[in-house]
């Protein structure tokens, strides 16, 4: 016969105390399923050193040492391979267009721990040994580098996994990545608005050297990566976020994330076999075929983004992946470029063009390409200013000439307006830093 202070628990099957399981409040109740949580409890939470509201690999906004941060935690039944990269390479890349991260944790949760979490789920205890979650050794093979060498992780405390989302048992795997916050969210969002198109706020060229500019900034951060022999593999606009700032007038910067994919290359090597797969509509032909990735792969991506900033539009809207897949790897499917755009998009298009071509060798570095962006935003700089100057030369001559009763030039200062309807709507906004 049982203990009478003791009943099983129907979630887990683990003997608790009778006074919490009169409540109702085992461990799946009050710790792993936290929608469930009072507000009171919430708030207690937070004071916490970092706020682990649910299981996702969705980053959550969190507070880490005073610092707003965002918080990614993944609950896995076995060691995560995926994460055990982004927590290697993470804290090693530092970079203005690379989003920072601050700590890793990854561990394995014990019977200890639900142990010491049903004694004391209504207190703030501290003295939990950390060491009970245990801490793991990772090998350099795990991110995806060459075999050897290796560190150890920190284990995660109490208080860290404290609000650890549904699913997590005795036995799985905790991976916890504490990142910068970036408040502006991601680049597909910014897309989906129309970021990069006219509006109330700029014309059509100010946008279009907001996309240069943002365009040049992933450019920047892809170029520091492949700098430390590091392939992203999975370069698309939902791991390019955005954090606000004030530099220029778009209101923020672009930082590449998410390393999950990522792979460092051995020495000397230009390329390495994978079967870690990216998102398919920007893998490039021979990471799909083959396996094979390389900092080209990583090229031909971006190139996919900057036609989605181009077109506003998803690669292969529409089509399954398997189809996009079997299209790319085998030629029979292109993404169609814009066409009859000005001075300079049209040379943006042509760069793209050369980033997504199906040869690895006539794709652009990422130096390259971060070099001739920005030349591509001064030459439009350039020509909001002659723009500008002209009119303002334009407006002089006519008021001359009206005054001399000169109605040829008269006519010929009309015609120039006719010719450039925009001209009134140019503002040289100083976009630089």
């Amino acid at each position: 016969m049982g203990d009478p202070k003791t009943h099983e628990c129907p979630s887990t099957g683990r003997m608790l105390c009778a006074s919490v399981y009169r409540a109702g409040k085992t461990p799946y109740e009050r710790f792993l399923r936290p929608q469930r949580l009072s507000q009171q409890q919430l708030k207690r939470l937070s004071s916490f050193p970092v706020l682990a509201i649910v299981r996702s690999a969705k980053p959550l906004p969190g507070t880490w040492h005073g610092t707003t941060v965002a918080v990614k935690i993944l609950v896995t039944p076995a060691l995560n391979l995926v994460a055990l990269r982004e927590t290697h390479l993470g804290p090693q890349l530092q970079h203005p267009h690379i989003v920072q991260t601050y700590a890793t944790r990854c561990a394995r949760l014990t019977n200890e721990y639900f142990d010491h979490m049903e004694t004391h789920m209504d207190q703030h205890s501290e003295s939990f040994d950390v060491h009970l979650l245990g801490p793991i050794t990772m090998s350099r093979s795990a991110a995806g580098g060459a075999p050897g060498g290796g560190r150890q992780l920190r284990p995660v405390s109490t208080t860290e996994t404290s609000g650890i989302g549904v699913g997590a048992a005795v036995g799985n795997w905790v991976t916890l990545v504490i990142m910068e916050f970036c408040d502006m969210k991601t680049l597909h969002i910014a897309i989906a608005k129309g970021l990069f198109l006219a509006n109330l706020s700029w014309s059509q060229r100010v946008a279009n050297r907001a996309l240069l500019r943002t365009a040049a900034e992933i450019a920047r951060g892809l170029h520091h990566l492949h700098s430390a022999g590091v392939v992203h593999g999975d370069l698309k606009p939902t791991n390019i976020l955005l954090r606000s700032g004030l530099s220029d007038r778009r209101g923020f910067i672009a930082k590449v994330a998410d390393f999950g994919a990522a792979h460092v290359l051995p020495a000397e090597a230009r390329s390495t076999n994978t079967t870690t797969w990216g998102t398919v509509p920007y893998m490039a032909p021979e990471h799909l075929s083959a396996g094979r990735i390389s900092r080209a792969t990583d090229v031909y991506s971006f190139g996919v983004v900057l036609w989605e900033m181009l077109t506003q539009q998803m690669p292969y809207s529409g089509m399954q992946p398997g189809q996009v897949a079997h299209g790319i790897s085998h030629g029979t499917l292109e993404l169609s470029w814009p066409t009859g755009l000005p001075a300079p998009m049209d040379e943006v298009v042509a760069l793209g063009q050369r980033c997504t071509s199906r040869d690895p060798a006539r794709r652009p570095s990422s130096s390259d390409i971060m070099l001739e962006l920005v030349r591509l935003e001064g030459q439009l700089r350039m020509n909001l200013s002659n723009n500008r100057n002209n009119n303002n030369n334009d407006d002089s001559t006519s008021n001359s000439n009206s005054n001399n009763n000169n109605i040829n030039n008269h006519d010929n200062y009309n015609q120039n307006q006719n010719q450039n309807p925009n001209n009134n709507n140019n503002v040289n906004v100083n976009t630089g830093r």
